[in-house]
């Protein structure tokens, strides 16, 4: 009888909604060869029976959240030697949260969309501890790791962007029923084939105790709807409210909002990472700012907008409709999915034809190293350098919380 993976599901079942997937899209859709290659590396991964903590060696201790209970590793699947990212997170002992675990893992197995995440699979840790989660790696990073690096996200490329981020709630919403609810720029990850995927929609949140999540609610208010800080009922409104805020921070450089008492800065300088003069990333001053204040600027605060003059913006005007229209304080006021995938914006940003491939690359101080496979499988010789890796986009992992 075949063996089972998590949730029930068999190994011959694994790959299904990815075929499935692939032949509804037809083998000329731009997805299909990212689909291809992630049938073959999930029947790869899985060929050895259900994942052990024994198919990975970690090649990389890359971020420890012991904030909010989780930590992400860099790994090679020993079979394959492919690269991917296990994110492990310590659950507590409640039999109703590994139940509820283990349904939404089974759901991860089925969500197959080009705009999201590839999920290869999970494991309990040694002695049913822990539970590990296996990840594609992304080589860009994540959105704030890269506007740290270049100091803000160029508006044609922004629009890019958000066309793909879209397209992944609307196939949350549409085809698996869930919002994703935790939309930031750490959640948005995106590597050097030019690809853009959201992650993290909703398995993690479920496994912490009261602590972590009291814990991490600084991390997730910064990008949350009013209806939600308010304790009202929200939908899909709330992500597109965290996609229109998160949009005037990428595109300026700048949390929206006046933290700790202080102005909004001007709009943040383009840099180029590999230019011999480039500093290191730079990053938002959040340490210091009371959770309640936050709040209330979010609340109560102007309505977050880009920035006028009196000097010319590099804004167009699409571009700030699209930011009115989506990040109304008011729910009924902000435009639906269908509204925004169809914007100016989004079809100027596409007229622009931006090669987002090129682009990626160009965010990164060094071009990706590719990992030998040939090297000795030696500790010393398996470990990164992770100032380099980081400087490379490595960086997006310490991101996916």
């Amino acid at each position: 009888m075949p063996k089972k993976r998590p949730a029930g599901i068999k190994a011959s079942e694994l790959v299904a909604p990815i075929v499935d997937k692939l032949a509804t899209l037809g083998k000329d859709h731009r997805a299909a060869p990212m689909l291809e290659e992630f049938i073959f590396n999930k029947q790869e991964l899985n060929q050895n029976g259900p994942l052990e903590p024994g198919h990975f060696k970690r090649v990389g201790n890359v971020s420890e959240h012991a904030e909010d209970a989780r930590s992400v590793f860099l790994v090679k699947h020993i079979f394959t030697e492919i690269i991917l990212v296990q994110k492990v997170i310590h659950k507590d002992k409640n039999p109703e949260v590994l139940k509820s675990i283990q349904t939404e893992i089974g759901i991860m197995h089925e969500c197959v969309c080009p705009e999201i995440i590839e999920f290869y699979g999970s494991f309990l840790g040694a002695g049913g501890g822990d539970v590990n989660i296996v990840m594609e790696y992304m080589d860009a990073g994540s959105l704030d790791g890269l506007m740290e690096r270049v100091g803000r996200i160029e508006e044609y490329p922004l629009g890019i962007i958000t066309d793909n981020v879209l397209a992944g709630l609307k196939y949350l919403k549409s085809e698996r029923h869930v919002i994703h609810r935790d939309m930031k720029p750490g959640n948005v990850l995106v590597n050097t084939k030019g690809e853009i995927k959201l992650c993290d929609f909703g398995v993690s949140r479920t496994m912490g105790t009261y602590q972590t999540k009291a814990m991490t609610f600084v991390g997730t208010v910064r990008y949350m709807s009013p209806e939600r800080l308010t304790g009202q009922p929200y939908s899909d409104a709330s992500d597109l409210w965290a996609l229109g805020f998160m949009l005037i921070e990428l595109a300026t450089g700048n949390y929206p909002l006046p933290l700790n008492g202080k102005s909004v800065p001007p709009i943040a300088a383009l840099r180029d990472p590999r230019h011999p003069g480039w500093t290191g990333p730079t990053s938002t001053p959040f340490e210091g700012v009371p959770v309640m204040e936050l709040i209330q600027l979010i609340l109560e605060g102007p309505e977050p907008s880009l920035p006028e003059g009196p000097e010319p913006t590099p804004f167009s005007e699409p571009f700030r409709n699209f930011v009115h229209i989506t990040s109304r304080r008011k729910p009924t006021q902000r435009c639906s999915l269908d509204t925004a995938m169809a914007h100016q914006w989004i079809q100027d940003s596409h007229a622009a034809k931006i090669d987002m491939a090129k682009y990626f690359l160009g965010t990164l101080q060094f071009d990706p190293e590719p990992f030998d496979s040939d090297e000795e499988d030696e500790e010393e010789e398996e470990m990164i350098d992770l100032d380099a890796a980081r400087a490379q986009g490595v960086g997006q992992i310490k991101n996916l919380d």
